[in-house]
């Protein structure tokens, strides 16, 4: 009778200790488990885009390695940072380098954590286990029952995502102003595991591709209509011409693209265009097109 009595408070205390033992934050090993060939696309944004236009970045991960202790991780990586033009006279900002970084401590919990200043609440924390498609996702945020100031607060939360990276932060400031930053990602591509939308206009650039020299647009610049032509036979094709602002002006897609095609530009304004040509392989590739009547 004792025996059966000790036995559900065992039970008790086991699961207890469990409880305890279970991780409740994400390493900076397990935030930045990155390979080679990992890709990640940011968008940033300040006043919900309303006074300047969102930045974008690419980052794809060109190498790793870990120190002979085994406790830290070095890496290389290529970026592609894109800013649309903010005004119809404005231009657009691109830009592409590599650089390199490490990461230490991969057993400790992470601190990549960014705050909005002037916020003196107390922190709640909790971990999501599927925040981001499969991913897990550790947030901080300011305590909502905690008012720290004579206004509204400002209301924001801060979060690094398992094998993502870090620092992502969204705020709210009930009376506007700079305060208000979005800075998230849009989109991951590790192996086999992808989630979220790219971003077009930088997402297919590709001027190394054999596809570049293939494919001919003219005239430079173009009138009211310009001509495709391929000196090779590409079956399963999808062409999308962007603005530099993101939004789409002509779309169309070919079983088989063999021969000069025409695109009608008659309608559209003077300035610069993109048009995304997709392969039904998954390849892209990405040309800049000048228009003017």
């Amino acid at each position: 009778m004792k025996t059966k009595k000790r036995l559900p408070l065992l039970l008790f205390f086991f699961f207890g200790l469990l409880n305890l033992n279970a991780q409740n934050y994400i390493t900076f090993g397990q935030e930045y488990n990155y390979n080679v060939g990992d890709v990640f696309e940011t968008k940033a944004c300040s006043n919900n885009c309303t006074s300047t236009p969102p930045n974008y970045v690419i980052t794809i991960i060109l190498s790793k390695r870990y120190s002979m202790a085994l406790d830290t991780i070095f890496y290389n990586d290529s970026i592609v940072n894109y800013t649309p033009p903010g005004c119809m006279s404005c231009s657009a900002s691109f830009s592409t380098y590599t650089s390199s970084f490490y990461v230490t401590n991969l057993n400790s919990p992470s601190t990549d954590f960014s705050y909005v200043f002037g916020n003196t609440c107390p922190l709640k924390d909790t971990l999501i286990d599927s925040g981001l498609c499969s991913r897990k996702i550790w947030k901080k945020y300011p305590d909502p029952k905690c008012t720290d100031t004579c206004f509204e607060p400002i209301m924001s939360s801060s979060w690094v995502i398992e094998g993502c990276g870090g620092g992502y932060l969204t705020s709210f400031n009930p009376t506007g102003g700079p305060d208000e930053v979005d800075y998230n990602l849009i989109y991951y591509k590790k192996g086999a595991d992808s989630c979220g939308f790219k971003y077009p206009l930088i997402s297919g650039i590709d001027n190394l591709s054999p596809l570049n020299a293939a494919i001919k647009a003219y005239p430079v610049p173009a009138n009211n209509l310009l001509y495709l032509q391929t000196s090779i036979p590409i079956n399963g094709v999808s062409l999308t011409l962007y603005s530099l602002t993101g939004n789409m002006v002509w779309t169309s897609r070919y079983e088989s693209l063999t021969c000069t095609i025409t695109i009608p530009l008659n309608n559209l304004p003077n300035g610069m265009y993109a048009l995304l040509i997709c392969l039904q392989d998954g390849s892209h590739l990405l040309k800049k097109i000048a228009v003017a009547h």
